[in-house]
């Protein structure tokens, strides 16, 4: 292989390489530490607690950095005032450049899911059906990583056949059910979130495989 034949195939496949480096995990701290003000309803950090910690724990997920090249998603805990809820899972949705910009989410035990959040997704586009499903798993997977003892599994839905849902459980709750829209090209068109289901006789439109 001659030098000039390498030179030309670093300038093709290097950009790639460095496009999939878009985050890491020194810089989401700094951002996350640059929130704190004190007196907020929930913080990333507190005076009263100085033992609090404060450790970014990354999200595996393979196949949405190969959608979404530039961000890196972490859980990491905040401090809220409420006495019956002290500490609260949060995802950071973490990217670099300027013009993305860093995204937070809450538990879904504490609050909704934020629109912004969820936006970040739509318009992500798969290759077949399994890929759509495997990527409606990593993001459910994102929404457990935050939830108090969470865990989820796939759902069969009875009414719209063409939609990939996932139910997420708080403990013993099954507390979210994630409802992942694609259309003919597979492309992610929707995410429509419903409460759990709570008693059987709710469960009409939907069966766990």
């Amino acid at each position: 292989m001659t030098f000039r034949f390498s030179i030309i195939l670093l300038t093709i496949f290097l950009p790639c390489f460095v496009k999939g480096q878009g985050c890491d995990s020194i810089a989401a701290d700094k951002y996350l530490a640059s929130l704190f003000r004190n007196g907020d309803y929930i913080s990333y950090d507190s005076t009263n607690f100085r033992d609090f910690d404060k450790t970014l724990h990354l999200i595996e997920t393979p196949l949405l950095n190969k959608l979404l090249p530039n961000y890196c998603f972490y859980s990491t805990t905040f401090l809220s005032h409420y006495y019956e809820y002290f500490d609260v899972e949060t995802v950071v949705a973490y990217s670099n450049k300027e013009d993305e910009g860093p995204l937070l989410m809450h538990s879904p035990v504490f609050t909704k899911e934020s629109k912004r959040f969820m936006s970040l997704f739509c318009g992500l586009k798969t290759f077949d059906t399994a890929q759509s499903v495997a990527l409606a798993k990593e993001i459910t997977n994102i929404f457990s990583a935050i939830t108090y003892e969470g865990h989820f599994n796939r759902l069969v839905n009875l009414k719209e056949k063409g939609v990939i849902s996932f139910e997420l459980w708080h403990t013993d709750l099954s507390w979210r059910i994630y409802d992942f829209y694609f259309d003919n090209n597979n492309k992610l068109t929707q995410i429509e979130i419903h409460g759990g289901v709570k008693r059987q006789e709710m469960w009409e439109g939907y069966k766990r495989q």
